[in-house]
């Protein structure tokens, strides 16, 4: 079973090799703001995760039918498609492959509601904006199994 990141407070993250902690991860950033595709794909990078961005759902979906990511960061508040009909069809797809995708809900609108519709709609975590940098790799870590939550 995956875990579930609920909040910031659980993405402290421990590991103990040298290499990059995300090396060697494919992550999809989706959201519709260049300036935060922008930054998260460097930070990411930086950690040594392979990054390719989309700027929309519809982008998106395309991206995980060809590349199957390990671990999908989403902005939920996106024009026309949603972050929530985005994880529904990668959920789909993943159920006609027999796959698990990750994915990271990323949202201005923050709350214990909020949360928990991200939750349940099927993201493995949350982070409200504004995101520090730090607390997105190290999730991503722990959902891909690279760290483990203190």
């Amino acid at each position: 079973m995956t875990p579930s990141i609920r909040d910031e407070s659980t993405a402290k993250a421990l590991t103990s090799e040298s290499s990059p902690l995300l090396d060697g991860l494919c992550l999809l950033i989706v959201d519709d703001d260049p300036d935060t595709r922008c930054l998260f794909a460097l930070a990411l990078e930086e950690d040594g995760a392979e990054v390719i961005v989309a700027a929309s759902a519809d982008e998106a979906l395309n991206v995980v039918e060809q590349h199957q990511p390990d671990v999908v960061v989403s902005d939920i508040l996106m024009p026309y498609v949603t972050g929530y009909d985005l994880i529904r069809q990668v959920k789909d797809l993943d159920a006609r492959r027999g796959k698990q995708t990750l994915a990271i809900a990323v949202t201005a609108l923050a709350g214990y509601e909020e949360r928990t519709r991200a939750l349940e709609a099927g993201f493995s975590g949350y982070l409200p904006k504004p995101v520090n940098i730090d607390n997105l790799s190290a999730i991503v870590a722990i959902l891909a199994g690279r760290a483990i939550a203190v």
